[in-house]
């Protein structure tokens, strides 16, 4: 027999493809798909599942309709109270009623003509005669309560508003002509005496002022046009006329700045040390804050008596010349670490250096190694190194260097020094001395041990947490570089972009090299640095 399909179905009864499809399921006809195949008694069974649904409609419509009339009665009742108040805001701009209660009545219609066709007919009929009543008791009292005070509220406001115009013209009028009648008459002249009067104590007091400045020890070109209101110009060329040769940025001592001064008609007074002397004085250093720092030791000796050599053996000795295959001096300074404590030796080749830092009363080194030859003996320079040492109040270790040689005589030497008052330990002395041979490396641990020893004894300590200070061992002027000098930290820490004083040099560190050339960051006690950031070359011992 020929099957229909679900979809010619549908088509037929004038319906979607789902809801045969459901259909069928609910018959017991199995899932089905549009494209499914009916035999005749399956599609006559849902065509009469359909079709009696189709014929209750009208009595379900009754139904609804009685239903729906229910829920009108409570609609209207809500409707009631809803029309009382928009009526009474609409009452407040218009007094007519009528036309407001037809718009109202639309709504209801829209609302109900989904579900049934005859219903807005009665709800119309219903609720305009329940609205018509109630509205006429409600006009008379909410317009005359609310107008009126509107009203009243619109005549203070433009009372407010004219009064306000009328003290603002006020003003106007008092402010356009007060001024006049002052640069009229004899009032002119008894206001403007006190004027004067005042103006006179504006101007002198400045001038006091002005006409001092006070500077430390140096003062830069361009805070000295600063604080004279002239041109930087101005000055460079007054210190051209003086021999000075000064950019903006450089420093003047104040000798040049006073005679500067005077030429501009100021007067220079000098502040600023005694109070920061007092400061530096009052930085104590407390016992619990120190640390062991290690010894700074200086060589010193005659030309010739092995010296360098003795230097050179010392570095060999270092822990860390293994690693960096050997050190290269840099710096006038280095630092030696050993297994039992780290030294620093100085290297001041001429006596100059020492010279200048014992001119200050610079107390770098904490001993002296005086280096002898044993075939040669005690020479002028030796002796000299021994009163440099004195000077200073500086102990010294004798190292008797050449040892090796055939016609060495360390006793020869004792001797020697002895007359200049160095007793050796084995002759009842405090002197300690040392036999050394540079060239065959012997002596050197001895040496070494003998250092760190008087290290111990000495107790060295220093407070690594506080402001640098140290002094230049050496200073000089590099092409690529500019000015750079070799600092010993004696107390705390310098870092790099620390500012810094160098006797009158001042400036900011822009970078550090050790010993062995290599770049740090900051440098605590007893460690020599290379200082880059120098605005000049200033002297050793500074």
């Amino acid at each position: 027999m020929a099957k229909i399909r679900i979809h010619e179905l549908a088509k037929e009864l004038g319906l979607e493809n789902k809801d045969v499809i459901a259909k069928c399921k609910q018959l017991g006809f199995g899932d089905k798909s549009p494209s499914h195949g009916l035999e005749n008694s399956e599609a006559d069974s849902i065509r009469k599942a359909f079709k009696p649904r189709e014929e209750a409609l009208p009595e379900e419509m009754q139904i609804v309709v009685e239903k729906k009339v229910t829920l009108d009665d409570r609609e209207l009742s809500v409707e009631e109270r809803r029309v009382k108040s928009t009526v009474i805001r609409r009452r407040t701009k218009e007094i007519e009623v009528k036309p407001q209660v037809v718009e109202q009545a639309e709504p209801l219609k829209v609302e109900k003509v989904t579900v049934v066709h005859e219903i807005p007919s009665e709800t119309a009929e219903v609720a305009v005669p329940v609205i018509e009543p109630q509205i006429p008791e409600i006009r008379p009292v909410r317009v005359t309560e609310e107008e009126k005070p509107k009203e009243e509220a619109k005549g203070k406001k433009k009372d407010k508003k004219e009064i306000l115009k009328k003290v603002e013209s006020l003003e106007l009028k008092e402010r356009v002509f007060k001024p006049v009648p002052t640069f009229r008459g004899k009032r002119r002249g008894a206001k403007a005496a006190p004027a004067a009067g005042s103006k006179k104590t504006e101007i002198t007091v400045p001038k006091a002022i002005k006409r001092v400045i006070k500077v430390s020890d140096v003062i830069q070109v361009g805070e000295l046009a600063k604080r004279m209101g002239i041109k930087a110009g101005e000055v460079i060329k007054k210190l051209f006329g003086l021999g000075i040769m000064a950019t903006i940025n450089q420093a003047v001592d104040i000798d040049a700045a006073t005679l500067i001064a005077q030429d501009f008609g100021y007067e220079v007074e000098r502040v600023g040390m005694e109070i920061v002397e007092e400061m530096l004085e009052e930085t104590a250093d407390i016992a619990e804050n120190k640390v062991l720092r290690p010894p700074v030791v200086t060589v010193m000796g005659h030309v010739d008596h092995g010296k360098t050599s003795l230097l050179d053996a010392i570095k060999q000795t270092d822990v860390a010349a293994g690693e960096a295959g050997g050190i290269t001096q840099h710096i006038g300074a280095y630092h030696v670490k050993l297994d039992k404590g780290d030294l620093v030796f100085l290297d001041t080749p001429g006596h100059e250096a020492f010279t200048a830092m014992r001119a200050r009363g610079a107390q770098v080194t904490d001993f002296v190694v005086l280096v002898v030859a044993a075939d040669d003996g005690v020479m002028p320079q030796t002796v000299e190194a021994i009163n440099h040492a004195k000077a200073a109040n500086v102990p010294i270790i004798v190292a008797v260097n050449k040892i090796d040689k055939p016609g060495a005589n360390p006793d020869k030497v004792r001797q020697s020094l002895s007359d200049h008052g160095l007793q050796p330990e084995g002759w009842g002395g405090d002197t300690i001395f040392v036999n050394v041979s540079a060239k065959q490396r012997t002596g050197i641990k001895e040496l070494l041990e003998m250092i760190i020893l008087q290290a111990e004894v000495m107790q060295l300590k220093a407070n690594p947490d506080k402001h640098a200070k140290g002094t230049i061992i050496e200073a000089k002027l590099d092409k690529g570089r500019g000015p750079v000098a070799t600092v010993l930290v004696q107390e705390g820490t310098l870092r790099v972009g620390d500012p810094f004083v160098a006797g009158v040099h001042y400036g900011r560190v822009r970078a550090m090299l050790d010993d062995k050339g290599a770049k740090v960051l900051e440098a605590g006690p007893s460690m020599p640095v290379e200082v880059q950031g120098l605005p000049g070359v200033p002297q050793a011992g500074e």
